[in-house]
């Protein structure tokens, strides 16, 4: 009866045809860089030596249309941002983060691990991150006075280790500023000094509330003549962000869709949700504990509604529909714990902007 209740047709709105001039484009560097997820550790390689789980690479580009002189010097803030739960009550719903500031120059590759530095792999001795995981956002700012600016020229790229013997990348996510705008020119905050993604003059270009995205499933239990053992992951995250303040939890209602073959059939749709406080990564079988080879096959795809962030505890935080980025991964090998194979893809979007602010503690740590 559960399986039949679960695949009834439900009306769900439709994926944007037309892309909104107001979003962020994937494909152009930017003034801002999101890294989805780090994981802070190390691994040992077979060969003995040991690596970072993390490696956060930032590539500083000249913007378009812009001439850069020789080594000119750009200066971003980052901030490694850590997600909570309902369950951390020490923490009353404080999404931590730790601020800082890294000069680096056109055409230079950083390198950055949540440690806070690794000898031979980072470029840069940096704080370490507050939490074992998390994301890490990033923004060029004034050398004079440390306010954002424009200049669309980040792109960078991750490489995370689950084990020694697995090793898998994916691209950060960057975000532009208002094209009408000078590069150099001051990106205007709100009056706490939020950054603004929106898509609105003198801000940065907007982002989307929707995600979707190809999905591995995970092995089920039933299925003991399988070797290999799958697991699939989705990483979630949202810009709209009060850091080392309490934030309200977003809810994410999803469609997974059942791959061929599957006992639910091809193209049929699990509904089911999940939520999480600034950042989570979430087990397929902790969002519902049917998204399982047995019950949706081996391979499917899944659409996301608008992430809505919900009123709890009266905290100081906006209610409504947010932003929502973040990523896919799928874990491959003999031991559950241990995998051999990995793969990370970010998600795609839904072409729609949805107003959004994240607001940095101030008085980071210079560099």
């Amino acid at each position: 009866m559960l399986l039949m209740m679960s695949v009834l047709a439900v009306a769900r709105p439709g994926f944007a045809q037309v892309r909104d001039p107001t979003l962020s484009d994937l494909r152009v560097p930017g003034s801002v860089i999101v890294f989805p997820k780090f994981i802070k550790g190390a691994v040992k390689l077979p060969e003995g030596e040991l690596a970072p789980r993390s490696e956060l690479e930032i590539a500083v580009v000249c913007p378009t249309g812009v001439i850069c002189s020789e080594h000119q010097q750009v200066k971003i803030r980052f901030h490694w941002v850590c997600g909570t739960s309902e369950t951390n009550l020490a923490g009353s719903f404080v999404c931590d983060e730790t601020d800082f500031d890294v000069t680096a120059t056109v055409f230079e590759k950083i390198v950055l691990v949540p440690d806070g530095s690794f000898a031979g792999v980072s470029t840069k001795i940096v704080p370490a991150a507050d939490c074992p995981r998390g994301y890490l956002i990033g923004w060029v700012v004034s050398p004079n006075n440390d306010l954002p600016i424009k200049f669309d020229g980040l792109v960078g790229d991750a490489s995370l280790r689950q084990s020694g013997v697995t090793l898998a990348s994916y691209r950060a996510v960057p975000i532009q500023a208002d094209p009408a705008l000078a590069t150099g020119a001051a990106i205007t905050t709100n009056s706490n000094g939020a950054l603004l993604f929106d898509g609105a003059a003198g801000h940065y270009r907007a982002v989307s509330g929707r995600v979707l995205g190809d999905v591995g499933y995970t092995t089920a239990l039933s299925t003991p003549e399988l070797t290999t053992i799958a697991r699939g992951f989705l990483t979630l995250l949202t810009l709209d962000v009060k850091s080392n303040r309490p934030n309200n939890p977003v809810f994410v209602d999803l469609n997974f869709f059942g791959g061929k073959p599957s006992a639910i059939g091809k193209g049929n749709p699990w509904s089911t949700s999940t939520e999480f406080i600034c950042w989570g990564q979430i087990a397929l079988t902790d969002i519902d504990q049917n998204l399982t080879t047995a019950v949706m096959g081996r391979k499917g795809m899944f659409v996301s509604d608008r992430a809505q962030k919900v009123s709890l505890f009266g905290i100081p935080d906006k209610t409504g529909p947010i932003s929502l980025l973040g990523l896919v991964e799928s874990r491959e090998g003999t031991d559950a714990t241990f995998p051999t194979r990995e793969t990370i893809n970010t998600l795609s979007n839904d072409s729609q902007p949805v107003p959004t602010r994240f607001l940095p503690t101030p008085s980071p740590d210079i560099l």
